[in-house]
């Protein structure tokens, strides 16, 4: 399908919506946000001939990405129709149309997502970037259907998904990846398939999934909650710049509809001043099918908090690992050990003060971490700044990259912002160990 016949669809759609609402534009309000964002990676230094050098250096060549994000919000006799539309130097990355309306009891939430395929790479400077796959213009992704609703005191939610399930990730490397599992990293990576074509993607695949989560609490405070999937994951779906969790299951596309997963979690028992939590899961494609997960807390006088959680698989009789956890502001200790009887512990030191002179108010926090066998591990500290329509944040961090050796420093970044209504404008570059990896800029009005 053509691009052009791909945008008069999108146009006819939301000229069908706004058609059928039967209210007036002039009735309408309008909201939202239009950004400019750009960022900048310095490249390698280079002498004549295009030697590379090994050390950084002062002055050096820049890498930019710009990039336009609008999200708008239109109230329509109760309904909303919302929109984020995505551009970069590369050209269009995505197009999400989503509404929002409520009928009875219920709440309708429904989302139509275009995007164009993108890919990470490395390119000819070594350096990380992401490029479009041909045949580059944008596709029909996937269709979302959000039903939402209290039913006998129970909050509903149903999340039904059409989706193309190959559509790339943008975050998945190309050509680089072992995606089967065989060993070989030769051909194409495409959302966790291995395939020998080339840097192309027109060959869509659909399937459909459904998540259901129903939810509530007793009258003493003890919450529950279940969710079912029927070929559909929990986990995190995106295309270039925006992403929602719920995807439908690669699998489905091939064998049909099937049955995903089921987890059911209590939390909120009181006896006495114990407090208990118990979850199961039952994903029958996992090499571990049912787990079943038991959290106690008890809070001692003077000490602080005593957690502790026991996970256990029923059809193998055995259990996993214990861990418990002593927490006392500022300090937390947290004890492991695993099935196989060994012993590890954690510990962290968290400082947070906040301090006030005249119209300027400062926050400082600090976290330093520490591992059984290994010393300090981690330490980072941050400070915040702000006055008015102007705030500064800066942060430092310090890591133990190996058991013979200290802490080094990792990185440094600093944060000002601006805020002069209805625009915001913020700088932020981020120093490594080898100076400037990062500097992000953006501008944006907010109404």
């Amino acid at each position: 399908m053509s691009k052009e016949r791909y945008w008069r669809i999108v146009f006819l759609l939301l000229s069908i919506v706004l058609l059928g609402a039967g209210v007036r534009i002039v009735q309408a309000q309008l909201s939202g946000t239009s950004a400019l964002d750009m960022t900048a990676t310095p490249l390698s230094c280079t002498l004549i001939d295009e030697i590379r050098l090994d050390t950084p250096c002062e002055r050096t060549l820049l890498m930019f990405d710009i990039e336009s994000i609008i999200k708008l919000n239109l109230v329509v006799g109760g309904m909303v129709l919302s929109e984020s539309l995505a551009i970069s130097i590369a050209g269009m990355e995505h197009l999400i149309l989503g509404l929002s309306t409520s009928l009875g009891g219920l709440t309708l939430k429904p989302d139509v997502w275009f995007a164009v395929p993108f890919e990470s790479v490395t390119d000819v400077n070594n350096m990380p970037n992401t490029v479009i796959i041909p045949p580059g213009h944008m596709l029909f992704v996937k269709k979302r259907f959000t039903l939402e609703g209290n039913i006998l005191g129970l909050r509903l939610t149903n999340l039904a998904i059409f989706e193309d399930v190959t559509f790339p990730d943008p975050g998945s490397g190309y050509g680089t990846s072992d995606c089967d599992g065989d060993g070989e990293t030769e051909g194409t990576c495409v959302s966790g398939v291995e395939t020998n074509d080339a840097l192309h993607y027109e060959n869509q695949t659909f399937a459909f999934g459904d998540i259901i989560t129903i939810s509530g609490q007793t009258v003493s405070g003890i919450s529950y909650s279940s969710q079912t999937g029927l070929c559909a994951e929990l986990g995190s779906n995106s295309v270039k710049k925006y992403s929602a969790s719920g995807t439908v299951d690669l699998d489905c596309a091939e064998e049909g509809f099937e049955f995903s997963f089921e987890q059911i979690s209590v939390s909120g028992i009181e006896l006495g001043a114990i407090r208990l939590g118990l979850s199961v899961s039952f994903t029958p494609t996992s090499s571990l099918p049912i787990q079943v997960t038991t959290s106690i807390s008890l809070p001692i006088s003077g000490l602080g908090t005593i957690s502790t959680s026991v996970t256990g698989i029923p059809l193998e009789l055995r259990f996993g690992a214990i861990s418990l956890a002593i927490s006392s502001s500022p300090l937390s200790l947290n004890l492991n050990f695993s099935s196989e009887g060994e012993f590890n512990w954690t510990a962290a030191l968290n400082l947070h003060s906040t301090f006030s002179v005249g119209a300027v108010t400062t926050v400082f926090s600090a976290i330093a971490t520490t591992e059984s066998g290994k010393g300090l591990t981690a330490l980072s500290m941050a400070l915040a700044i702000s006055s008015g329509i102007f705030s500064a944040n800066h942060q430092v961090a310090f890591i133990r990259p190996g058991e013979e050796s200290g802490l080094k420093f990792t990185l440094l970044t600093i944060g000002f912002s601006l805020r002069l209504s209805p625009a915001v404008f913020s700088i932020s570059p981020t120093f490594g160990a080898n100076g400037l990896t990062h500097l992000a800029f953006s501008a944006a009005v907010v109404f």
